[in-house]
């Protein structure tokens, strides 16, 4: 469940941003306010009680909400650049030059002497690790 909503999140999020970049404005209007209300929902039915997680797991443990929050950023970081990169029709390893987080990663792979497509390769490591916690759901034993 935890997985499929990280998914989810994920995804519509990276579309709104590949329209907006794609200068498609309406479509990417749409799409991110669909995002923006599904989060609100969810935060709403959570709050009011509608929605309880499986086994109460941040109620009953709460050292696993860092364990899950670790896990969606690592499963972010893995599919959300690459996929974008697709929706704006380029190549899936690229690198842009603008944003901080993509200067880092050129700096990083200048520095290290790796090469840019093998930071591919580190993504999938990270989505499929992010994955398994969130497929998983019971954090208790990582």
């Amino acid at each position: 469940m935890y997985l499929l909503l990280a998914l989810f999140l994920i995804g519509f999020e990276l579309i709104y941003e590949g329209l907006k970049i794609r200068k498609w404005h309406s479509l990417s209007g749409l799409f991110e306010s669909i995002y923006r209300a599904v989060i609100v929902l969810l935060l709403y039915f959570w709050i009011t009680g509608w929605l309880q997680p499986p086994e109460s797991w941040l109620l009953d443990y709460p050292q696993n909400f860092w364990k899950i929050i670790v896990a969606f950023v690592l499963v972010r970081f893995g599919i959300f650049d690459p996929l974008l990169n697709l929706v704006m029709d380029e190549s899936i390893n690229y690198i842009g030059f603008t944003k901080w987080y993509d200067i880092a990663i050129r700096w990083f792979c200048d520095k290290s002497r790796m090469p840019l497509s093998f930071f591919l390769f580190i993504r999938l490591c990270c989505f499929i690790a992010g994955g398994l916690v969130l497929l998983h759901g019971n954090t208790d034993k990582i």
